[in-house]
């Protein structure tokens, strides 16, 4: 879009005045120094200015050479709701005596250590045991509680015990939520998608920005279903940045004050219903070829090779069927037939994708017990294995490769791009009546699309691959909607 302004460089200015003054007075002395020069090198220094404000209107007419702040001007003109940098909510365990306590609503806890603050939602009577619904005050990740941390009542009222117990929520996080301010993509997206869906007239878009204008929660996505319920009814759910866990699905405290907000927005006419979220769990198995140059597979025979899940004929998946430490395992098919697998032995370097944090562990074989079921240890010393992660049961065994680091942040950044499927079954779809708000596919798609292998296919350290499993799953049809989440990843040689 600039290309269409013409502006001239600081040089340009002071060549083209020198130019025109000669071609007025052809015997006029205009070099460095002369009169004429010193009101070109005047006049450029005047426009420079000029030009550059220009430069910088023209440019603002595209959102995608805004700077954040006018982003942020353009987002508010377009009334597109923005949450900014909020803090974490959560539940913690009441501490009380017999009969109970009774909290104020904003009764302040503080962490002893870091003397963060939080604040009590709701208030009432609290008998001993019973959860407290908490927000931060300070806002930011660094508000952000895991489950078990102590907080201290600032002036606990008769009958409250000094401290609390921050509980586990549904997503195995603490006290979560707590984000900074929106990026320049989020808010990019956000106008976009504003500019393509007008909300309006309690349409499936205006209850998307009722959604997302939730004080407190910042909503990566609203998807709404009209006629979710049949005609006059408007299903809706939400998806949130991952939290520590990687879960996208809003923890019940989220959905009720989003619930709440709503409500107190929309019409009393309206059925609005919000349907929450149901994980649906996907393991990506691959098969590839290293590409020449890359860290290929540890051991000169890889062990084992991939295996079908639950297979009908020979063996299925080698799998871990009993875990007592970090260090000591059982292996065995997960059709406990070993006919075609082969047999483990020491020395060989396995790998095994951390179901908690993400990412691939590397485990030596020292010792190899039993015909299979295998009994294994690995070697803890001078870090031949990773001594924390302990392998869950059913989990895959993989042969390990240092190249394996590039495959799990491009899976994990698929999956985060992936919306809640449908409702309702394609035939009863006529027209958009139940159809999800942003549409199916392209936006937020309900499935594993032939995007993931190309976009692995891609990276450097792979000459070939072929996702073997998982790569044509697409979320249920259901009520609630289903959202397909990362279970585990498992890569072996093709």
């Amino acid at each position: 879009m600039t290309d269409d302004l013409i502006t001239k460089t600081r040089d340009q200015v002071v060549a083209d005045y020198q130019r025109d003054y000669r071609l007025r007075c052809p015997d006029a002395a205009v070099g460095e120094g002369s009169i004429p020069y010193l009101d070109a090198v005047l006049l450029a220094d005047q426009l420079m200015p000029l030009y550059a404000n220009s430069i910088r209107a023209v440019r603002a007419q595209d959102d995608e050479q805004k700077t954040l702040e006018e982003l942020r001007l353009e987002a508010e003109r377009l009334r597109v709701p923005l949450a900014g940098a909020v803090g974490s909510t959560g539940y913690v365990r009441m501490t009380t005596a017999v009969g109970g306590t009774v909290l104020n609503h904003g009764q302040e806890a503080v962490v002893p250590t870091t003397r963060a603050r939080f604040r009590a939602i709701t208030g009432g009577l609290y008998l001993d045991g019973s959860q407290c619904a908490l927000a931060s005050v300070d806002t930011g990740p660094g508000a952000n509680l895991p489950a078990g941390t102590v907080l201290q009542w600032s002036s606990p009222p008769a009958g409250c015990g000094l401290t609390c117990v921050v509980l586990v929520d549904s997503n195995g996080d603490g006290l979560t939520g707590g984000r900074d301010a929106e990026g320049r993509e989020q808010i990019l997206e956000a106008i976009r998608d504003a500019r393509a869906n007008p909300p309006g007239s309690g349409n499936a878009a205006e209850y998307r920005r009722w959604a997302k204008s939730t004080p407190g929660v910042q909503i990566e996505e609203v998807f709404a279903y009209p006629c979710a319920y049949g005609p006059g009814t408007t299903g809706w759910t939400f998806t949130v940045p991952p939290g520590a866990t990687g879960s996208r699905e809003p923890t019940a405290l989220q959905v009720s004050l989003v619930r709440e907000h709503v409500a107190s927005l929309a019409p009393r006419t309206d059925l609005g219903f919000v349907l929450g979220l149901v994980p649906q769990y996907v393991e990506i198995g691959i098969e590839l070829v290293w590409a020449q140059g890359a860290v290929g597979w540890a051991d000169e025979t890889p062990w084992p090779r991939y295996f079908e899940r639950w297979a009908a004929v020979g063996s299925g998946a080698l799998v871990v069927s009993g875990s007592t430490s970090p260090l000591a395992i059982e292996v065995d098919a997960d059709n406990a037939d070993r006919s075609t697998c082969g047999a483990p032995v020491p020395g060989q370097t396995w790998a095994f994708w951390d179901i908690n944090n993400g990412g691939f562990v590397r485990k030596k074989v020292l010792t190899v017990a039993g015909a299979g079921p295998w009994t294994i240890t690995f070697d803890g010393t001078f870090g031949a294995s990773d001594t924390v992660y302990q392998p869950m049961v059913i989990q895959r065994v993989m042969p390990w490769s240092d190249s394996l680091a590039a495959i799990d942040p491009l899976v994990d950044a698929y999956f985060k791009t992936i919306g809640p499927g449908e409702v309702r079954a394609p035939t009863y779809l006529d027209g958009v009546r139940a159809r999800r708000d942003p549409p199916l596919p392209k936006l937020w798609p309900n499935r594993i699309t032939k995007a993931l292998e190309t976009s692995l296919e891609a990276l450097a350290q792979v000459d070939s691959l072929d996702i073997v499993e998982g790569g044509d799953t697409v979320a249920n049809v259901g009520l609630p909607p289903r959202l397909l989440r990362l279970s585990g990843i498992a890569v072996f040689p093709a």
